[in-house]
């Protein structure tokens, strides 16, 4: 499948759980694998703003707007700058961006993204799991945002799993429960905790057990 279609499918999916979640506070949330996002033949970051915001936005105000876009497969920083200034001239609004450092255990790395509308979102922190025992190849990403018209606080997980054995991405999947418990449970104020991941279609498993 190409990779536009296959991106956008993506989208969508992922706009549709989180639109009927937070009908009420109306903050827009998309998951989007960008597969190498930043190298050659993968920087046409127009391209990647048009699709986001012709499929979730049409106007600034537009009640199906996108506020918030988690990124994996980030190559370098400068690609998510990219998107957040080519979201601005496609939306007329300001967006902005926070990645984490390049993750993983060989000299092939990644990075993760949130890029997020300044007007409606702001961003509270922005760190990365503390990987005792090296248990992720990519130890996910943690944000926490804040929906500035109703000051509701989400908490959200940002994950890629390793592309290796089918047991290496299992024992990843069954690790991704205690990470997200952990998390839930730093905050007692603070229960509103949403799990973004890229698991590999070969690795499908109950999260809960």
């Amino acid at each position: 499948m190409p990779k536009k279609w296959r991106e956008v499918s993506a989208l969508v999916f992922v706009f549709a759980l989180v639109a009927n979640v937070w009908a009420a506070a109306y903050l827009r949330v998309v998951s989007w694998n960008l597969r190498h996002e930043g190298w050659s033949g993968e920087t046409d970051y127009a391209g990647d703003a048009a699709q986001i915001w012709n499929q979730f936005g049409s106007s600034s105000t537009s009640p199906n707007g996108c506020d918030v876009v988690f990124c994996q497969e980030v190559m370098y920083e400068s690609a998510a700058q990219g998107i957040a200034d080519a979201l601005k001239s496609i939306s007329g609004v300001t967006w902005a961006y926070a990645v984490t450092p390049a993750l993983g255990r060989s000299s092939y790395k990644e990075m993760y993204a949130v890029i997020y509308r300044t007007d409606n979102v702001q961003l509270i922190s922005n760190t990365v799991w503390n990987d005792v025992g090296d248990k992720f190849e990519r130890e996910p990403q943690i944000v926490k945002l804040r929906d500035k018209r109703t000051l509701a606080d989400f908490t959200f997980i940002n994950w890629h799993t390793i592309w290796g054995t089918d047991a290496e991405r299992q024992a990843e999947i069954a690790e991704i429960a205690n990470v997200f418990k952990s998390v839930q449970n730093s905050d007692s104020t603070d229960q509103d905790v949403i799990l973004f991941r890229r698991s590999q279609l070969q690795c499908h498993v109950n999260l809960v057990g």
